[in-house]
């Protein structure tokens, strides 16, 4: 008797738990949401390996209605996919409800890093260098996802094997060096003249130094754009 009683019971209790169930859009609804939108999104640097996203809990005392049609989710700031990312879950039935929900995305992916130990000033050749894959939504400094982007370029420092490289650790090589001979060039369209100067600096592509003219003295700002080459402003 006392088992036929209880299980009238539960066929009391059940439908009406489960009513109240339904008419609350699950948690792992909206989270599945979130991490889809994040999945489909285009890669964010060549050769992408793999996304991981780990949600926030969301607080079980939040409840939104039942949505009818299917969720929406967008960034809610376009400028950054990964790291600390906030997706913005809407309904767009009736009930009209915004649920910003926060999400750590990794994003893993082939980076530069040093292959063996290279000395302060040393020009980077490949040898030196390897890919690794790693989590570049942690790499505040930057990284290179391409060994061409690095070979040629110096070393500001000492820079240990399995380092990943960053802009900051690089540098322009040096095309011209204080002291040096230079050619001097001196182009408009409708002219072109070649003098000889001394470098007062040292100087990368780019980069303005002083140089000074050897047939009249005369020192002059100059950009640098090959080796042993500068190139000087018609009106100077």
């Amino acid at each position: 008797m006392r088992r036929y009683f209880l299980s009238f019971m539960l066929l009391l209790v059940i439908p009406g738990a489960l009513s109240a169930n339904t008419q609350w859009e699950q948690h792992k609804d909206i989270i599945s949401s979130a991490k889809a939108y994040i999945q489909q999104l285009p890669p964010i640097t060549p050769g992408q390996v793999r996304v991981e996203i780990k949600p926030a809990v969301i607080d079980s005392r939040i409840k939104l209605k039942k949505c009818d049609q299917p969720l929406k989710a967008t960034l809610a700031n376009t400028d950054k996919r990964m790291g600390r990312v906030s997706v913005e879950i809407r309904c767009n039935d009736q009930k009209q409800w915004t649920y910003r929900l926060p999400l750590q995305v990794s994003v893993f992916a082939p980076i530069v890093v040093t292959h063996q130990q290279i000395s302060r000033n040393t020009v980077i050749a490949k040898p030196d260098l390897k890919m690794e894959i790693h989590d570049i939504s942690k790499l505040y400094q930057g990284y290179f996802s391409n060994m061409d982007e690095v070979t040629g370029r110096m070393a500001r420092q000492g820079i240990r094997p399995g380092t990943v490289l960053n802009p900051g650790l690089t540098k322009a090589p040096l095309l011209v060096k204080r002291g040096q001979t230079v050619d001097m060039l001196v182009k408009t369209r409708s002219y072109e003249i070649h003098m000889t100067g001394q470098a007062l600096s040292d100087g990368s592509k780019g980069q303005i130094i002083k140089v000074k003219n050897s047939s009249s003295n005369r020192i002059v700002d100059a950009r640098v754009v090959d080796y042993g080459q500068v190139s000087i402003a018609h009106h100077q």
